[in-house]
């Protein structure tokens, strides 16, 4: 649920796109520029919030992550100039994105021994289930209380749910007297012993990571430079917004993102009989 909504409210920003561009006369370049922000504060974030759940755990990043998405999303719709959509949107919200995902896909890899992947794969369908769900509800929002008051509720309902529901996470079962799934209590040791994982600089010289990279880099660059776009495109070629997710074209790529996602832990699934 915290995945559908912070990935979703990511994907809502090409809802927004048009209605702001159009109250303050903002070039399209100028608009999208808070998106590239974002997405370089994204990053940046990430490795803040890593961190950060390396020492204080998934709890706190995530209670961190709904203060600064909702929070964003609450000032965004108090915006006037173009240096506040960069800092709300483009700072803020971008440095809050950076933390679902880590601290998410780390505490199911704590939790679940057997079947991690297919554990990791259901997180990464939220993705998918987001942003099919929350761009036609942000039009739908649009267009009965206008684009300030669509920020306003979207964000309160990313600072109340994400600040509550990161209070159910725990790092690791050990917290709570448990051992992982999959795991039995006399290879809790080894279990542990394992998860210390590599040092950042010996991490940094496999060629593992830096193919990982590339494929983010590579993922990021191709979904995130049309998502700004792609809705406001299509209403100047004719086609018009409306209450329907599955609305063709305007919803094509939530949907094909979400039925992909959705194959993500059947693909899981087969990794964990095979590794």
């Amino acid at each position: 649920m915290i995945a559908a909504l912070d990935y979703g409210s990511r994907l809502s920003f090409g809802v927004f796109f048009k209605p702001m561009m159009n109250d303050f006369g903002w070039t399209r370049a100028l608009t999208s520029g808070a998106l590239t922000l974002s997405m370089l504060g994204q990053g940046i974030g990430a490795i803040i919030m890593g961190r950060l759940n390396d020492k204080l755990g998934p709890r706190f990043v995530m209670t961190l992550c709904g203060v600064l998405l909702g929070g964003g999303y609450l000032l965004m719709s108090i915006t006037h100039g173009v240096w506040q959509l960069y800092l709300f949107y483009g700072v803020i919200f971008g440095l809050g994105m950076g933390g679902p995902f880590v601290a998410l896909l780390s505490t199911a890899a704590r939790w679940f021994t057997k079947m991690r992947g297919l554990m990791g794969g259901i997180i990464i369908a939220g993705l998918g289930i987001g942003q099919l769900i929350l761009p036609p509800v942000s039009n739908w929002l649009i267009s009965q209380y206008d684009w300030r008051n669509s920020y306003l509720i979207l964000g309160a309902i990313l600072l109340v749910t994400g600040i509550l529901l990161a209070q159910l996470l725990k790092r690791d079962p050990g917290k709570a007297g448990l051992v992982p799934f999959g795991d039995s209590p006399t290879n809790t040791s080894k279990s542990a012993a394992a998860d210390t994982g590599f040092s950042i600089n010996q991490a940094l010289h496999t060629w593992q990571l830096w193919v990982a990279i590339s494929v983010f880099f590579c993922l990021g660059y191709v979904i995130m430079s049309i998502n700004a776009h792609l809705i406001p495109h299509m209403t100047d070629l004719g086609y018009r917004l409306r209450w329907r997710p599955m609305f063709f074209p305007l919803w094509v790529w939530p949907a094909s993102s979400v039925v992909f996602q959705w194959a993500m832990p059947l693909i899981s699934l087969v990794q964990d009989g095979f590794v």
